[in-house]
């Protein structure tokens, strides 16, 4: 997608929770399927990898000119497919559905409902989707490793602020806020 708005440049982030939250209503609401968010760019059914988001900007100063949103969706991918030695498990809607679906169909309830919440977005701001994207999560309530850099944290993922960013409560009960980082391990598996 490409997107050629007057977004503040400090708010370009948080499209990807917006793009993923979009992906996991229509995967819930169109295909029945269970999808939640991984933060911050990952859809996930029942522990396995769905869907990656990558956004990519360009920005003057304080604005962004063009931002480029990129997701990858196992759409009708066979489980012979999937079985390379990937990051995390995967899956497809095909796999998780015992059938083919129609990209097409996909693609346009998927372009129907970003237009709704990225609208929403731009009038409300992110705080106005924190309740879904908590209701959504795979990971909140849960003990996770996230890796910032060179760094790992581990912490229980304790919600999501206003501007996207991660909470995680440590163990010696300090509060952290993640802003950028991957979480690549949850205590009880995914």
């Amino acid at each position: 997608m490409l997107l050629r708005d007057d977004l503040p440049s400090r708010d370009a982030p948080q499209t990807t929770l917006i793009t993923g939250l979009t992906l996991v209503e229509v995967l819930q609401e169109h295909y029945g399927l269970p999808a939640r968010i991984k933060w911050p760019n990952d859809v996930l059914i029942q522990g396995r990898k769905i869907a990656g988001i990558l956004t990519e900007m360009q920005a003057d100063q304080d604005v962004v000119r063009f931002l480029v949103g990129g997701i990858g969706i196992n759409v009708n991918h066979s489980a012979p497919q999937l079985e390379a030695p990937f990051r995390y498990p995967a899956t497809s809607i095909a796999i998780e559905r015992h059938e083919a679906v129609r990209r097409s169909d996909l693609l346009l309830a998927f372009l129907k409902q970003f237009e709704i919440n990225y609208t929403r977005f731009r009038k409300d701001g992110l705080a106005s989707f924190l309740a879904d994207l908590e209701r959504t999560s795979a990971v909140l309530g849960r003990t996770v490793t996230v890796h910032c850099g060179s760094e790992q944290i581990k912490g229980v993922a304790l919600g999501i602020t206003a501007e996207g960013a991660l909470r995680l409560g440590l163990e010696d009960g300090q509060e952290q806020v993640i802003w950028v980082g991957d979480i690549t391990q949850v205590a009880d598996g995914f």
